[in-house]
């Protein structure tokens, strides 16, 4: 039974997380918008703008949130705040980043550069520590599970990646 439409955006909406009780949403719009879900329906209350590209991508750990964007960043932004600051704006993709993941200590970025970066999160601001090369085109997908790093591309290929090394 669909409760309510939430139609704040624009355009497409790419990525959704939900971290206490906030729902984050990204766009093609190149905006986050941050909801308070312990309403119904659900109240917008924040936009977050500085992406200049489509914005893919989205993740949350902790008092931190990751966007990923066609304009080749990923930005972190503060959530600790009354309203979301952002913190850094880090570069070192050349194609836009697709995919997000946050395990302990370490993002891991998927890009349209066929690459996966590797930042150290313990860094201030972080620091891309690896960069790992494989696919033939743009990585659009990852998971881990344990030591191993998943990665899915455009190229039709899984690869498994050992963590440990």
């Amino acid at each position: 039974v669909l409760l309510h439409t939430l139609t704040d955006h624009t355009s497409n909406v790419m990525a959704l997380a939900v971290a206490g009780d906030h729902l984050y949403s990204v766009s093609w719009d190149t905006t986050i918008h941050v909801w308070n879900i312990t309403q119904s329906p659900p109240v917008p209350l924040h936009t977050l703008t500085g992406h200049t590209s489509n914005i893919y991508v989205l993740a949350v750990a902790g008092d931190r949130l990751y966007s990923g964007s066609l304009d080749d960043t990923i930005r972190v932004w503060d959530l600790t705040q009354s309203s979301p600051v952002l913190l850094h704006t880090l570069t070192g993709h050349a194609g836009g980043v697709r995919a997000l993941m946050v395990v302990g200590e370490h993002l891991y970025s998927g890009s349209s550069d066929s690459t996966i970066r590797v930042w150290d999160l313990m860094q201030n601001p972080p620091v891309s520590l690896h960069t790992l090369s494989g696919h033939s085109n743009r990585v659009s997908t990852l998971a881990v599970a344990g030591e191993r790093l998943y990665s899915g591309s455009w190229d039709r290929d899984i690869r498994v990646w050992d963590l440990t090394q």
